[in-house]
């Protein structure tokens, strides 16, 4: 292998290892390769770990985009909080061991650093950004705050916060708009870097190759940080740290500024919930499923093991007025939340019970369905029998 293959295999191998993006279990991705048809990412099973897996990212021009969310990282209510969340989209991120519960009226210290929540000194929660974990910490001290009476109004007005698609579309507009000339310098600069600097040494010698490809390239780097700063501190104004920090980054290995769009769109939308997150990006029958996988996992949460009564009943109690905000968001989008979760059953006259997360159906009149830990199984004969299910077990 000659040293101009060897130059261009490891800038290959670093551009690509910045395609690969690792999430936390608790994290939904929204991924869209030209962006115009988005899709629900997880976090990989091959390349992962209890705790998160390896997603990718469109390494090829336009580079597409890609949104990181996650449901609450907090089950509030008038009464206290708890790191307790049963919300779990495909059985991802659900709590592990026994959570605490914490009343208003206890003293204690909540903290963001990075996208974490500290209680206490105690790490008890991740967002997928520093933003979401700082809003999660300003909402926790005022609440602290507030009489009981009006605590459960603040807590409404969160999750309406949430849910809100006007403002989610006011931001994906300001993001097109800061972000346009940036992916078009990003791409020419990933054009120059993987098609036009082989070339040009091909036919010259890498060392007669190494100004022309300077001349060009040197501007377009420089618009990339320049783009990228610009857009940064109108997105992300309070994120003065990671502003930098990704421009060292950048400064100290160029092809990763071919990705400077990604560092951007990752944590957009983070304080919104993966539902309306779906509802706005996704079309179609993908829409739906993903609606109604969502609908499912409120309606029918998986068990995490035994909780104190007072976390249970927190998580119970935000989950239910989630639900309510969830339902009526897309009743305004003309979704009907009863037919996007209607029972899909096989019509298998030997089923006599199925379970009303999964849908898989089982030849016992009672029981928990053995795929859903926590999850009773309900009768037959309560459900339409709609084709698009399991077979009976």
């Amino acid at each position: 292998m000659s040293d101009e293959q060897s130059l261009y295999l490891v800038l290959a191998v670093i551009y690509l290892g910045d395609c690969f993006l690792w999430l936390p279990r608790s994290v939904v991705g929204f991924r869209s390769l030209a962006g115009a048809q988005w899709k629900v990412v997880l976090p990989g099973r091959i390349l992962g770990n209890v705790r998160g897996g390896v997603v990718w990212v469109n390494p090829l021009p336009p580079l597409g985009t890609f949104f990181s969310t996650a449901p609450w990282p907090l089950s509030l209510s008038p009464e206290g909080f708890t790191p307790l969340v049963l919300q779990s989209f495909a059985g991802q991120g659900l709590q592990r061991g026994p959570a605490f519960f914490r009343s208003w009226e206890d003293p204690f210290e909540a903290e963001a650093k990075g996208g974490e929540i500290w209680i206490d000194g105690r790490r008890v929660a991740r967002c997928p950004s520093h933003l979401a974990a700082r809003e999660a910490v300003a909402l926790l001290v005022s609440l602290r705050l507030l009489p009981r009476e009006k605590r459960e109004v603040l807590i409404e007005e969160a999750l309406r916060r949430s849910l809100d698609l006007g403002a989610m579309d006011r931001r994906l507009w300001e993001f097109e708009g800061k972000t346009g000339a940036l992916r078009i310098v990003a791409c020419a600069l990933w054009m120059l870097l993987f098609l036009g600097a082989p070339a040009l040494s091909w036919r010259l010698g890498l060392a007669q190759s190494l100004l022309p490809l300077s001349l060009a390239g040197l501007p377009l780097f420089g618009l990339v940080l320049f783009f990228y700063f610009r857009a940064h501190r109108t997105l992300h104004p309070s994120e003065r740290g990671e502003r930098f920090g990704e421009l060292f980054k950048m400064l100290l290995c160029p092809p990763l500024a071919i990705r400077a769009v990604d560092l951007l769109s990752r944590g957009l939308l983070a304080t919104w919930h993966p539902g309306a997150v779906c509802a706005r990006l996704l079309k179609g029958s993908a829409a739906e499923e993903a609606l109604r996988r969502f609908l499912l996992d409120l309606s029918h949460p998986l068990a995490s093991g035994p909780q104190p009564t007072q976390a249970l009943e927190a998580e119970s109690w935000f989950r239910a007025r989630l639900q309510v905000e969830f339902h009526a968001t897309l009743r305004r989008l003309g979704f009907d939340p009863g037919r996007l979760t209607a029972p899909r059953l096989s019509g298998d006259k030997e089923a006599l019970s199925f379970c009303p997360r999964c849908q898989g159906e089982y030849l016992l009149p009672e029981g928990e369905c053995s795929d859903c830990p926590g999850v009773g199984l309900l009768p037959v004969g309560q459900a339409p029998s709609i084709k698009g299910s399991s077979h009976a077990r």
